[in-house]
């Protein structure tokens, strides 16, 4: 896991949208996430993935409701979304990693 999630981390922070890179970190995390038990359900929206995820653990959850946000604003409003969201983005990701990490 560890080393796909480097390979993903160059390939967001090379791409050259910012509002792609947040909907793909985004996506990133929900795999994480799976791959951890605990994927999105198809009628979850993200908020509400978000609460469950934040009831079934404890580490990662600063991180993904830093991310939340930033996907729900890239991926559904016109509103620009900036290279600072993009590197936002990609910081809670790696913060994530790091938490599921040392999470045994």
């Amino acid at each position: 896991l560890s080393d796909v999630l480097d390979e993903t981390l160059d390939d967001l922070r090379l791409e050259p949208d910012p509002r792609k890179a947040v909907i793909r970190t985004y996506d990133r995390m929900e795999r994480t996430l799976a791959a951890r038990g605990l994927p999105r359900l198809a009628f979850e929206a993200p908020l509400e993935y978000l609460a469950r995820v934040l009831d079934a653990v404890q580490v990662g959850a600063h991180s993904a409701r830093r991310l939340t946000p930033l996907f729900e604003r890239a991926r559904f409003s016109s509103h620009e979304i900036d290279v600072g969201m993009k590197e936002e983005a990609i910081d809670a990701l790696v913060a994530l990693r790091t938490e599921l990490g040392t999470a045994r």
